[in-house]
């Protein structure tokens, strides 16, 4: 089998400026999320660069106010006791998406959203896709040579997203905020995760869905079919 490198940017913010990686002595210990297994030095290779000097890709800000909104002024959302309702529509995404941590993303039937090349949707407190047999909710790439990045949901453990008549192709992986999100819809740390009449079909990412820490996993009269590699990944999940 051969061996795959990845890049792994780590983030280390310090509470005092006068701290040094050079100047002070550094012990970083690395462990697997899913085995619980150390990473071995033999294994990987570590090098400290300050953060002005190095490229750490789409660890991206999060701000509370309408800054994420202003960037999509094509999107007809409404907005009310920090839910984000995206209504229904055929949208272009040309750019990240990413909610405030204090948003849920409610997506109405009928709605298309035709994403950019490695373009993602990120967000942290759930998720809500209200798709009909009439009409599903699509998540596709604009260029299905040129495939998007992620939806990405990131819950508290508490979390709960439901999905429902979501039909997804041309999605790949991505890093957002520091987080790898390996699926073309990829789903971490949920109290509660279920999926119904959703397809996904002809995605290039690692995963074709991948739920990581889910207490609950409901899959129910979905389809995967023709992902480049695993059609459903479940790690650490009661399905």
């Amino acid at each position: 089998t051969n061996r795959v490198l990845r890049l792994y940017n780590i983030l280390v913010k310090l509470e005092s400026d006068a701290f040094s990686f050079v100047d002070e002595a550094v012990e970083l210990a690395i462990k697997n999320g899913v085995t619980g297994n150390p990473v071995l030095p033999k294994s990987a290779a570590v090098q400290f660069i300050p953060f002005d000097e190095g490229v750490f890709p789409q660890v991206l800000p999060h701000r509370a106010d309408d800054a994420w909104r202003s960037g999509h002024p094509q999107l007809r959302m409404d907005v009310a006791e920090n839910v984000v309702t995206l209504q229904a529509g055929r949208y272009d995404v040309n750019s990240d998406l990413i909610l405030p941590k204090t948003h849920r993303l409610v997506i109405e039937p009928g709605t298309t959203l035709r994403l950019a090349k490695d373009v993602a949707i990120g967000v942290y407190r759930g998720i809500d896709v209200r798709g009909t047999q009439d009409a599903p909710v699509v998540i596709t790439a604009q260029n299905p040579q040129e495939p998007f990045g992620s939806l990405g949901i990131l819950g508290d453990g508490q979390t709960t997203s439901t999905l429902q008549h979501l039909h997804v192709s041309g999605g790949y992986e991505r890093w957002v905020a520091g987080v790898y999100f390996s699926g073309a819809v990829s789903i971490h740390d949920h109290a509660s995760v279920s999926l119904d009449h959703c397809r996904f079909e002809n995605n290039l990412a690692d995963d074709g869905l991948n739920v990581k820490h889910a207490e609950k996993v409901v899959i129910s009269n979905c389809v995967f079919r023709d992902n480049a590699a695993d059609q459903i990944d479940l790690d650490f999940c009661q399905g």
